[in-house]
């Protein structure tokens, strides 16, 4: 009889431990479940922000690049035989202050139909005509926020791109199409693609995205 008593004092301090054990083991489970619904949803939550405001990231239904050129006849026959077509030239650029403070800058010379999908919001609040077409002989200009501050400048100064000298006339609050458009290294300066021509930076092997 003693024997059988120890016999179960044993079974019973093993299930003991067993069960111990076997919480962790529900805890790990019930963490890992918690973590991958976690994932999922995330993912969700991005592939339908992503599917709702794709046109507004892309700028339009499909983009086409070209690098150095601008698109060909040809090319421009089929684009235009398929929509309504857009077109944008992005390089890197010195700015620099009047009295000579440099900056680079994410040049960005657009048509005066942009933007051809989502909001252009400026501040103050102009139209994309009013900030960026010759006013008093000077093309204008519209900037992110971050420049004013690095440049120690302010809306009505004047900046220097190439050789030509533009006026800031506007901020940018908002740019539609700016994650479609990769990776800056420096602020957006916006202008009007026959400001661009006036720059001078239109250069055989220059870095321009079309």
């Amino acid at each position: 009889m003693s024997g059988l008593l120890y016999d179960i004092s044993l079974a019973l301090k093993d299930v003991r431990g067993t069960l111990r054990h076997f919480g962790i083991f529900l805890g790990c489970i019930t963490l890992g479940v918690f973590a991958i619904s976690g994932v999922n949803a995330l993912a969700n939550s991005l592939t339908q922000g992503l599917g709702d405001q794709s046109r507004t990231i892309l700028g339009g239904d499909v983009s086409y690049s070209f690098i150095h050129r601008q698109a060909n006849p040809d090319e421009l026959a089929f684009f235009h035989g398929s929509g309504t077509v857009d077109s944008a030239a992005t390089l890197r650029a010195m700015a620099r202050t009047s009295t000579g403070d440099p900056a680079l800058v994410e040049l960005k010379a657009v048509e005066p139909v942009y933007p051809p999908v989502g909001p252009l919001k400026l501040q103050p609040d102009l139209t994309l005509s009013a900030a960026l077409d010759v006013t008093e002989g000077t093309y204008g200009l519209a900037v992110d926020p971050a420049l004013l501050a690095r440049l120690d400048v302010r809306i009505g100064d004047q900046l220097k791109i190439g050789d030509l000298t533009a006026t800031i006339r506007a901020v940018i609050a908002t740019e539609p199409d700016q994650l479609g458009g990769g990776l800056g290294l420096g602020p957006r300066v916006m202008m009007l693609q026959a400001a661009l021509a006036q720059t001078n930076l239109l250069q055989p092997g220059a870095l321009i995205r079309w």
